[in-house]
């Protein structure tokens, strides 16, 4: 072992300096190509930058060489240690665990390059503490398993896709068959006219909202972005004619509806495995929200509800976040 962490030792600081001389060869070209547009701002300068780009993307392979052998060397220690931990300790001493590490009361599921199922909890700084490759089966199940106690949000954003893969993913024997459409209680997900451009992909998706169980709680986010009063009726509008159908559907089926009209947000601590970043949406109160409760179950008994907000709210209308009491 002592062996083995001294040539990874060796292999990373060897791809540091590879790194640190191709960015200062990099940044010096840069230099070079400013100082030659500013001497001839007419010049071409055709081969420089080519060789700019080239050493740019040097420096890029470079650096994702770096992250892998970081996360090959994390993976290889972290799983193991995570293994033992769940084959010793007791289910009480488990659970402990699994609750320290949740410090939000949602999850995020993300996109993957490789097709692996992987999730944030809320604002957490953590990431790899919710990933199998790094914690093994026994400790994810853990603290997927804590999440449905503690009544946690499922929020999919508008990566519908992901839903009947999530399902699939869990239900597995190795991941002791759970049947998360039994389980989930809270689920969410995003939904703006973009996404329903391809209305009947995305009902498709949408259609395994279904198997949640009776008494679920799903919330719609409608996302309307910036505009007048008028525009985002309109846009709510025409979401609401797309979904209505299978809103009430899930009505009749148990399952509680509610659709939230641009609620606030913060943004994550962590990145996607693309490396973008995503936004996280507050646990609530939002200002508007219609329920087949406190509107008439219809489109235009939601955007009857949803100009009634609006007009309490008055000159502050367009805030995504509630007054505060007092």
């Amino acid at each position: 072992m002592i062996l083995l962490n001294t040539c990874t030792r060796l292999t990373i600081a060897r791809t540091l300096n590879s790194i640190r001389a191709l960015s200062e060869a990099f940044h010096d070209k840069a230099a070079e190509l400013d100082k030659m547009k500013r001497a001839n701002p007419k010049a071409r300068l055709i081969r420089e930058k080519q060789a700019l780009r080239k050493a740019g993307g040097d420096l890029r392979l470079a650096r994702t060489s770096f992250t892998d052998q970081v996360e090959a060397q994390a993976k290889a220690q972290c799983r193991p240690f995570c293994e033992a931990v769940h084959r010793r300790l007791p289910q009480e001493l488990r659970d402990i665990i699994a609750r320290h590490l949740l410090t939000e009361s949602s999850v995020t599921f993300l996109s993957s390059k490789d097709g692996k199922i992987s999730f944030v909890n809320g604002l957490s700084t953590l990431r790899h503490a919710f990933e199998e490759e790094y914690t093994g089966i026994g400790l994810h199940m853990d603290i997927m398993n804590e999440l449905i106690k503690q009544d946690a949000r499922f929020d999919f954003r508008a990566r519908y896709e992901l839903l009947g893969k999530v399902f699939e993913h869990y239900a597995v024997d190795e991941r002791g068959a759970l049947d998360l459409t039994s389980k989930i209680g809270r689920l969410s997900l995003v939904v703006t006219e973009h996404h329903l451009k391809n209305r009947e992909v995305v009902l498709t998706r949408l259609e395994e909202l279904c198997r949640l169980s009776k008494g679920a709680k799903v919330f719609f986010i409608v996302e309307t972005g910036h505009g007048t009063k008028a525009q985002t009726i309109r846009k709510v509008r025409r979401v609401l004619r797309v979904l209505f159908k299978l809103l009430r559907r899930l009505h009749k089926l148990g399952i509680h509806i509610y659709v939230v009209v641009n609620p606030a947000y913060s943004a994550s601590q962590v990145k996607n495995d693309s490396g973008d970043t995503f936004s996280v949406m507050h646990e609530g109160p939002w200002r508007y929200v219609m329920t087949p409760g406190n509107a008439t179950s219809t489109v235009e008994g939601f955007e009857r509800r949803l100009r009634y907000l609006f007009g309490t709210y008055g000159e502050h209308w367009n805030s995504r976040f509630p007054p505060r009491d007092g």
